[in-house]
């Protein structure tokens, strides 16, 4: 399930483990503290989004009758992709013996996109908040592919 999202989200987490190793090694503390600030800014961009699915997911509950319902694959994306990334992050920062600074509540959805009840209109959103989520999960991507230049930069053969 997670190839939906088009990232490497093996990677990452892997990434996560070996720096949680080295970490202490290093000359500097700002690349810890990068790495830190990077992992906090994830799990809380991946909240953001986990509010929206979650959302969609009890729609596509609650509509399940309906011909069309898209109830498992967002339970799919919730438990083997946002909620399972976010929980290796959060063992990364417990283990580093930090938190994520702020908390994420369902508040930030507002009524009017929380309560639609035409399936089309609830399919638009939930297309939305998917398309939305592989914005996410591709910025994190990226912001870990850069820290992993910074942490084992690309070796160039000398001739």
């Amino acid at each position: 399930m997670h190839n939906i999202y088009d990232i490497n989200v093996q990677y990452i987490v892997v990434f996560i483990c070996k720096f949680r190793d080295i970490c202490p090694s290093f000359k500097t503390m700002f690349l810890c503290v990068q790495v830190m600030a990077t992992v906090q800014k994830a799990i809380e961009n991946l909240a953001r989004g986990a509010v929206f699915v979650e959302q969609a997911r009890i729609d596509e509950t609650i509509y399940s009758h309906e011909e069309t319902s898209y109830r498992t694959h967002f339970e799919d994306v919730e438990n083997q992709g946002i909620y399972w990334l976010m929980c290796e992050m959060q063992k990364f920062l417990a283990a580093s013996g930090r938190w994520v600074n702020s908390d994420v509540t369902r508040d930030i959805m507002s009524i009017q996109i929380r309560d639609i009840t035409t399936r089309s209109n609830r399919h638009v959103r939930d297309y939305i908040i998917l398309r939305d989520l592989q914005k996410i999960l591709y910025k994190v991507n990226v912001d870990f592919s850069m820290l992993k230049e910074r942490v084992a930069p690309r070796r160039t053969s000398r001739r």
